[in-house]
């Protein structure tokens, strides 16, 4: 053999160059290695085809590989073409359906992701929270609106409000009417409505009203008195309040039914709700 006339110690110089040559020989191909001559072959941009909503974020990556496989840092400049991506590669996608295109830029080498940009199935049906059926003269109320697809699944819907009497903003912040009437709701899309009929009622009693608030009444005769409550958009409240009558002299009835002492001279007669007060001055005549 060609060694044979090799002194021995060399040849396990020989055995262990030949080991060190076949190891890193073999990484250096195999595409892991990255050694300090490496060049930019290509730019590979993960992921490559993705599918996203629309207004939502992903994050892109970007690596390089050489040209024996080895995979290389960069730093690329990213662009794209409808949505908006930072130098970190966050894209936000915009806001309607599309093909949208993601590249990777690093010297004149390049590489791009086309982004399947997707709305939710269209609504079909919105329904406005809190189901409210009542409110109060000028109450404030929030609404919110929440859409729903052929298939009953939730979907986000951006609404435009709308009131009959009542003020409501694009927040869906609504303002009732000072009077008492029949009012609804609606939040409209393109493809669907939703409403929601409330009905304006009076606040609480303000102020109350006795009448007649002057009378002249026989002696031992009888009269009645009534009285009404108004809120404070002076709404009169058409409700049985239960007022409470009194006088003190002569006497008073639930209904207001005034009895007359059999005496001349004057009287007061009262009514109270909730210390809600008002009164009315009486003669006595013979």
């Amino acid at each position: 053999m060609i060694y044979d006339h090799v002194p021995n110690g060399f040849k396990v110089m020989l055995a262990l160059a030949a080991l060190v040559f076949s190891t890193f020989g073999l990484a250096a191909c195999s595409g892991d290695y990255l050694n300090d001559e490496k060049k930019l072959a290509y730019i590979k941009v993960a992921p490559g085809t993705p599918d996203i909503i629309a207004g939502n974020k992903i994050n892109f990556m970007a690596s390089g590989v050489d040209e024996k496989g080895g995979l290389l840092l960069i730093s690329p400049r990213w662009e794209a073409h409808e949505g908006k991506i930072d130098s970190a590669g966050v894209y936000i996608a915009p806001s309607y359906s599309t093909v949208d295109r993601v590249s990777a830029f690093v010297d004149a080498k390049s590489a791009t992701a086309v982004v399947n940009v997707r709305t939710y199935p269209e609504a079909a049906t919105i329904k406005i929270y809190p189901e409210l059926k009542y409110l109060s003269c000028g109450a404030k109320q929030k609404f919110s609106a929440v859409g729903f697809n052929a298939f009953g699944e939730e979907v986000p819907v951006s609404v435009r409000w709308e009131s009959r009497n009542g003020l409501i903003n694009d927040a869906g912040e609504y303002s009732a009417p000072l009077h008492p009437t029949a009012d609804a709701v609606a939040a409209k899309t393109l493809s669907a409505t939703g409403a929601l009929p409330i009905e304006i009622k009076t606040r609480e009693a303000y102020r109350i009203f006795i009448s007649p608030n002057k009378a002249a009444i026989k002696v031992s005769g009888v009269a009645r008195f009534s009285a009404a409550a108004y809120d404070i958009y002076g709404n009169r409240i058409e409700d049985d309040l239960g007022f409470r009558y009194s006088a003190l002299k002569g006497r008073m009835t639930d209904d207001g039914y005034y009895y007359a002492p059999n005496a001349v001279g004057t009287d007061e007669v009262g009514v109270v709700f909730n210390y809600i007060r008002d009164s009315a001055q009486v003669e006595l005549i013979p």
